[in-house]
């Protein structure tokens, strides 16, 4: 990681593997005259990225996925909030019969 951080700057850099394995790094650099309490506050919100991405990256990676899949269902919402489903999706449910229908109540 390139260690000249400008000030008030704080960064993480993640080196990828293709058989899965990472590495993570972090850095900071807080100018002296930004308030330490704040500097505090950052350099534990980066140790907590730190610890998870090293010990639990499952976890990003399972919000990250519902946020890809939240964003996709965002952009295919119409003017009236319903979803603008393609052809070829529509056509996999033409056979109602194939489709189970949700109880209005779980138990």
């Amino acid at each position: 990681m390139d260690n000249r951080l400008q000030d008030n700057q704080i960064a993480v850099e993640i080196d990828c593997g293709e058989d899965g394995e990472m590495g993570v790094t972090t850095a900071y650099n807080f100018h002296p005259d930004f308030d330490r309490e704040a500097a505090s506050g950052w350099i534990d919100m980066l140790a907590g990225l730190h610890f998870v991405l090293k010990f639990h990256p499952e976890v990003l990676g399972t919000v990250g996925a519902m946020h890809r899949i939240m964003m996709t269902v965002g952009q295919a919402l119409d003017e009236e909030g319903e979803i603008d489903w393609d052809d070829d999706f529509k056509e996999m449910f033409a056979n109602n019969e194939k489709v189970v229908p949700i109880k209005k109540k779980f138990h």
